[in-house]
């Protein structure tokens, strides 16, 4: 049986908006991210514990963000570079989260 399946149906790839929902959580993710971290260095580490809250929510967004990207590279009508995008801005956003996260770990174990 022959492996190559060809197709005379031609489809049309379009540009989908869960690209660019993809791409605005992690972009949300990586600026909120940003500013909790220059607002611990202007109050050296002394926030409220609600300022936590809002570090989780933004990881949740970027892990959201990363799923929505991972389904979309699935997809074989969507293309363009915003799914492509949305894809590393989210994975960078889950590492500096990854990263923070696993910092905090260690200063509380030395």
């Amino acid at each position: 049986m022959a492996r190559n399946i060809y197709s005379f149906i031609k489809i049309e790839k379009r540009q989908t908006k869960r690209g660019i929902y993809a791409s605005a959580f992690g972009i949300a993710s990586l600026i909120c991210m940003a500013v909790l971290i220059i607002a611990s260095f202007v109050k050296a580490g002394n926030l409220p514990a609600f300022v936590g809250g809002i570090g989780y929510l933004s990881l949740l967004a970027a892990v959201f963000g990363l799923w929505l990207s991972v389904q979309l590279r699935k997809d074989n009508e969507a293309y363009g570079t915003m799914v492509h995008g949305a894809f590393y801005i989210n994975l960078a956003s889950v590492m500096i989260h990854g990263l923070i996260f696993l910092a905090g770990c260690l200063s509380i174990i030395m």
